[in-house]
């Protein structure tokens, strides 16, 4: 059977969504990396795939960095056991990095306007 324009174009898709999923992890391994201990609590909703269960929502309580490993995990008291960032499909990778950048945004204004605030009290 001869390669046909799908095949190429599945072959870009993959290529594209491989590029797109490392770009997501290396986000979250940089963003953790600002963060205390590399963990951030977080709070979201996921979808989770259980391979007994099937699809399922987790709410998610933690995401922390391995520095050692360069392991991502994320953790949810509806799980007994922490799970991979390679676990996820790209939209609950999505939700993740839309929370860890909003506290970390949220995070340095808060700083910065506790810095203006002791600048401002020490003039």
């Amino acid at each position: 059977m001869d390669k046909d324009k799908f095949d190429d174009k599945l072959i870009k898709i993959e290529s594209k969504s491989f590029e797109v999923n490392m770009l997501m992890a290396e986000f979250v391994f940089e963003l953790l990396k600002t963060f205390d201990n590399k963990i951030s609590e977080i709070y979201c909703e996921l979808p989770y795939y259980d391979p007994d269960k099937g699809y399922k929502t987790l709410l998610a309580d933690a995401v922390s960095l391995d520095i050692e490993s360069g392991q991502i995990f994320i953790f949810s008291e509806m799980i007994n056991t922490a799970f991979m960032w390679d676990d996820l499909n790209i939209s609950a990778k999505e939700i993740i990095i839309t929370e860890l950048h909003l506290k970390y945004k949220s995070l340095k204004l808060f700083d910065n306007l506790t810095e203006k605030k002791q600048k401002e009290e020490m003039h």
